[in-house]
């Protein structure tokens, strides 16, 4: 069995060139993710728990494992691990995921596994005048993204991700890009907000003071293929960058090149002005 430098089994075989060698079995497994156009925190949960399955039995490969691995690894979570019956069912979503989708391989009904209790809790509603309370305390930047995710209904990193182009002000409206499921939808802009307009300040005021902090990337479709001219945020650099460069979608290197050429954009030469020019858009 081989195994890759972070301990984890390759499905290559040894004896695999280093040239033509396959990719690395959580890469794989990322792959599949993109594949499926899954988000980027459903993919790095998933990847967290097939890793910490394959620890779990002792590094052995999946394909050497079944459902009674799977049930063992499960009960466990349940019994000594005492996760909530959510977190048992995110990890066996993510099992079933790695053998459906990468490993090809049906797994049976897994009717030995050790449920979690669900959690049966009132949630904690407050009034009006307290959510007022609160937002009043908050300034800045992070008081306007609190009344932003509050009047809008807006998800957490539908408000991280939220780009100035998709704010339309005449209509008193927001455009939500690539949301949950992949899917675009447009929600209301409260008027309050709307006077914010002025404080926020622009792009290119924001983007000189961010840019030596490493705060300036910008989140890329999964389609696109990103020639960087700068230097990458750590973690998952295929999905964001902090340059700014050529996009191509599958093509070959040759026609990549002849695309580099006729359609080219502002960067090395250029590169602040073109950071900017994409952070407005």
């Amino acid at each position: 069995m081989n195994h890759s430098s972070t301990g984890l089994p390759d499905l290559a075989p040894s004896e695999t060139p280093v040239a033509n060698a396959a990719p690395k079995f959580l890469d794989q497994v990322r792959a599949r993710i993109r594949v499926k156009h899954y988000s980027i925190r459903t993919e790095t949960q998933y990847v967290f728990w097939v890793k910490r399955f394959i620890l779990f039995h002792g590094k052995r490969h999946p394909l050497d494992m079944g459902a009674g691995e799977v049930e063992a690894f499960l009960s466990n979570l349940a019994v000594n691990g005492r996760v909530s019956a959510s977190t048992q069912n995110q990890a066996l979503s993510a099992l079933l995921f790695l053998y459906r989708e990468v490993l090809e391989i049906a797994l049976p009904w897994l009717n030995n596994v050790t449920r979690a209790k669900p959690s049966q809790r009132l949630p904690v509603v407050p009034t009006p005048a307290e959510v007022r309370a609160v937002l009043d305390r908050m300034v800045g930047t992070h008081g306007l993204m609190a009344r932003l995710l509050y009047g809008t209904g807006m998800r957490l990193m539908e408000g991280v991700r939220l780009r100035v182009k998709d704010v339309d002000f005449g209509r008193n409206e927001i455009l939500i890009r690539d949301g949950k499921g992949a899917k675009d939808r447009v929600t209301m802009l409260p008027v309050a907000l709307a006077a914010a307009r002025a404080s926020g300040g622009s792009a290119r005021d924001v983007a000189p003071r961010d840019s030596p902090v490493r705060k300036s990337s910008v989140g890329l479709l999964d389609g696109l293929r990103l020639f960087r001219s700068g230097p990458t945020l750590q973690g998952d650099s295929d999905r964001q960058s902090n340059g700014i460069g050529v996009l191509c979608a599958g093509k070959s290197p040759k026609r990549q090149r002849r695309r580099h050429k006729t359609s080219i954009v502002k960067c090395a030469n250029d590169w602040p002005e073109s950071r900017i020019m994409l952070l407005d858009r």
